[in-house]
């Protein structure tokens, strides 16, 4: 037998499905359909099944309907570390008397499909869409998602940056709270050693802390390659840009903090191409490659194996196809349109301009 009426969701407790239109909410319950076979001593009793669609304005939901989530998660675990580390975060916050602890990966609303990846990953948290800041952001507070799957994939596939150090630290409050062992003072010692410390507020009303001791994280030079895919799918780029309207000019480049001076360093040597500059206005340390028989021979075989993902993909594409169809010679006006347009189209979301860049290119080559 089937009932179907119209219902307010809040009625239903937290078993809405999310739709795009706004409307009133449906409900069909199926009588019959679903046996309750966790009791064999009630096997033969019949449950409710319920299928409610809601309204997604009038609700809180965990995953906006804009999200594809109908396939099941590709990613590498290597690359999801790799990510983690230039655009991930481990945060510890205060709210009055109570403390939380969030992990979080954000990138920009164009790659909301990898944020939705990431959330498959790791089969947990929640999926937010800021359109103020033009971000979508994956976390989770949760205890448990955090000592059950969030933890034990970073201490399978651990952190290659720095960031390794404020996991380390964010593992140490999650098991205390987890243990209730966790109070004020254990926090504010934590958090002052994570990321960038404490906020000027908590740093007055809690002038007397010192600071736990940060730990010492060795660079680990024995890299997965999936590992290079992440990191580069956030903190890398693939960049073309027109000489005095005539020639082009290619670029890879990693740029990072300058905490993380050594692992940057590493590329030149993994790579065994490229070059160093160190930016001192930004505080961040670039490795660039703008040589195109090292872009053709090395850049271009390693990202074409092992591929970033998201719009990075999109522009390591274009940027491959322009790399092999030029040749250096003076281009043509109607192929210096089209390139333009194809550039375009590139890094949409944080366009470079050559003028305007804050290194001087020609320190880099």
């Amino acid at each position: 037998m089937v009932t179907r009426y119209k219902i307010h969701e809040n009625e239903m407790g937290n078993r809405g499905s999310k739709s795009l239109l706004i409307n009133s909410v449906k409900e069909q319950r199926v009588y019959g359909s679903y046996r309750n076979f966790l009791f064999p001593k009630q096997i033969n009793q019949f449950r409710l099944r319920c299928t409610l669609t809601a309204c997604e304005s009038k609700c809180q939901v965990k995953i906006p309907s804009k999200f594809n989530l109908n396939k099941t998660s590709i990613l590498d675990p290597w690359f999801v570390t790799g990510l983690t580390d230039s655009e991930g975060y481990f945060l510890l916050k205060k709210h009055r008397s109570s403390f939380q602890c969030q992990f979080g990966i954000t990138l920009h609303s164009t790659d909301k499909q990898l944020v939705s990846d990431i959330y498959k990953f790791f089969n947990c948290g929640t999926l937010n869409l800021n359109k103020k800041r033009n971000v979508c952001i994956f976390q989770t507070s949760s205890i448990n998602d955090l000592v059950n799957k969030i933890i034990p994939h970073f201490e399978m596939y651990p952190l290659q940056t720095q960031k390794k150090a404020d996991f380390l630290l964010f593992k140490e409050a999650v098991l205390l709270k987890l243990n209730k062992h966790l109070n004020v003072e254990d926090f504010i010692k934590l958090k002052a050693s994570m990321n960038r410390g404490l906020s000027l507020k908590l740093k007055d009303t809690y002038p007397n802390i010192i600071p736990t001791i940060r730990p010492t994280i060795f660079l680990n030079k024995n890299w997965a390659p999936m590992w290079i895919a992440g990191f580069v799918s956030g903190d890398g780029g693939f960049y073309i840009s027109i000489v005095k309207n005539k020639y082009l000019k290619f670029r890879f480049v990693i740029c990072q903090n300058i905490r993380d001076k050594e692992l940057i360093e590493y590329f030149k040597i993994y790579f065994k191409c490229g070059t160093l500059y160190q930016n001192k206005k930004d505080n961040c340390i670039y490795y660039t490659v703008t040589n195109k028989d090292e872009l053709r021979n090395i850049i271009a075989p390693f990202f074409s194996t092992w591929k970033v993902k998201g719009i990075k993909y999109n522009n390591f594409v274009k940027w491959l196809h322009i790399l092999e169809l030029y040749k250096g010679k003076q281009l043509k006006n109607e192929d210096l349109l089209k390139i333009k347009e194809i550039i375009n189209s590139m890094n949409s979301y944080y366009l470079i301009n050559l003028k305007e860049k804050q290194m001087n290119i020609d320190d880099l080559n």
